[in-house]
This record gives structure tokens, C-alpha cells and sequence, in this order.
């Protein structure tokens, strides 16, 4: 069941060539799921970004189709026999020709105070809006929107045209939360339904 095997290669699309890559390259520019580049400069922790070579991309199949063979960890297959088996180490990866580039955040507790703490999100979060909407100018907003953090994503200065969505459970939660707080951003539900948005509002 677990062996190296060959994967056909004619589907996979030229790579796009860059000679630094960055995050920026990988999440903000549609289209290439292959990045080819002399290195990469930074260190994602928000996703992970896979190498092979002087190959980059978002997708461990994306390289593993392209390199045209999967060449299985043998850790990672015994870790997956497991009867508790959730998901393979960061360091097991599946294929032993791929290295993932970045991990997780170290959390360095600088802040203490809860009130800066906030203040310096809400700020942050601002200024990613305003910046948002310069680099979409004319566009409208769509927020999807369920019960917690996504609420505060109403509390931002939009400019632009905004509308919410949201379905069950959370539906009924986000539109007391607009009226409360005089929003005035129309709440529609989302509906099992392909013309929900624009037939089905509430």
C-alpha cells in the first residue's frame, strides 16, 4: 500500500520564476501554484510553504505532481498505521523530498496589559482595512461573519460599500449584533441555496 510511485506530470503548469521569493509573491498573486526562485526570503507561520529544489509552493501536491514521484517518509507511514493517528509531525513530513520552510510563531509575551493589547489590534486591524480597500478601489465588501472573532471585523471603518453574511446557527447573533451597535451594514442569511444572496434576504 505505501510505496514510492510515479505521478504523471503532463498537468502541472510551467512554474512562475522569481528571483527572491516572499510571502507576499505566494498569497498575493493568483495563479501560479509553483514558484521557482534562488531562495526565499522570510519565515511563513501563518502557512507553511514547501520546497523542493529550487521549487516553491503552497501545495505539497503541487511539487509532488510536478517532481512526478511521491517518496514515501517511512515515519510518516508508521505514524499514520497508528489507531490514535490524527495528522503526521511537521518534521514527518509524507514525502521525503519536500521541506517544509517556517513552523509556528514563538509567542514572546511582551504586552502585558490588556487594554494596549487591544488598542494595538484594533489599530492593526484598521490600518489592514484602509490598505484592503486602496489596493480594491470600487469594489464592494463581503464579510463573512459568524460568532466571535468575525464580529470584529464589523467594527472597522469601511469605506467602501459593505455587506454581512452569515447562516445558522450564528445568523440571528450577527444581526442583534449589527442593531445593537447601529451598524449600518445589511445582515444576509446564508441559505442551502445557490441563489441565496440574491434571492433569500432577511
Amino acid at each position: 500500500m505505501f510505496k514510492t510511485s510515479a505521478i504523471p506530470v503532463s498537468v502541472q503548469a510551467a512554474p512562475m520564476v522569481v528571483d527572491v521569493l516572499t510571502e507576499s509573491h505566494v498569497w498575493s498573486r493568483p495563479g501560479p501554484a509553483i514558484w521557482q526562485a534562488k531562495r526565499f526570503a522570510g519565515r511563513p507561520h501563518f502557512y507553511p510553504i514547501y520546497r523542493w529544489r529550487d521549487l516553491y509552493s503552497y501545495s505539497p501536491l503541487s511539487l509532488i505532481r510536478y517532481k512526478g514521484r511521491l517518496r514515501l517518509n517511512p515515519r510518516a507511514v508508521t505514524a499514520a498505521k497508528r489507531a490514535d493517528f490524527v495528522h503526521t509531525r511537521p518534521d514527518e513530513f509524507v514525502d521525503l523530498d519536500l521541506t517544509r520552510i517556517g513552523g509556528v510563531m514563538r509567542f514572546r509575551p511582551e504586552l502585558s496589559d490588556p487594554e494596549e493589547v487591544a488598542s494595538r489590534l484594533a489599530t492593526a486591524m484598521s490600518e489592514d482595512s484602509c490598505a484592503a480597500e486602496r489596493a480594491n478601489p470600487g469594489t464592494t465588501n463581503v464579510v463573512l461573519c459568524a460568532g466571535r472573532d468575525s464580529l470584529n471585523l464589523l467594527l472597522l471603518p469601511w469605506r467602501h460599500a459593505t455587506i454581512v453574511l452569515s447562516a445558522e446557527p450564528n445568523y440571528e447573533l450577527v444581526a442583534r449584533f449589527v442593531a445593537q451597535n447601529d451598524l449600518p451594514y445589511e445582515v444576509i442569511r446564508l441559505r442551502d441555496d445557490p441563489n441565496s444572496m440574491s434571492t433569500r434576504r432577511s
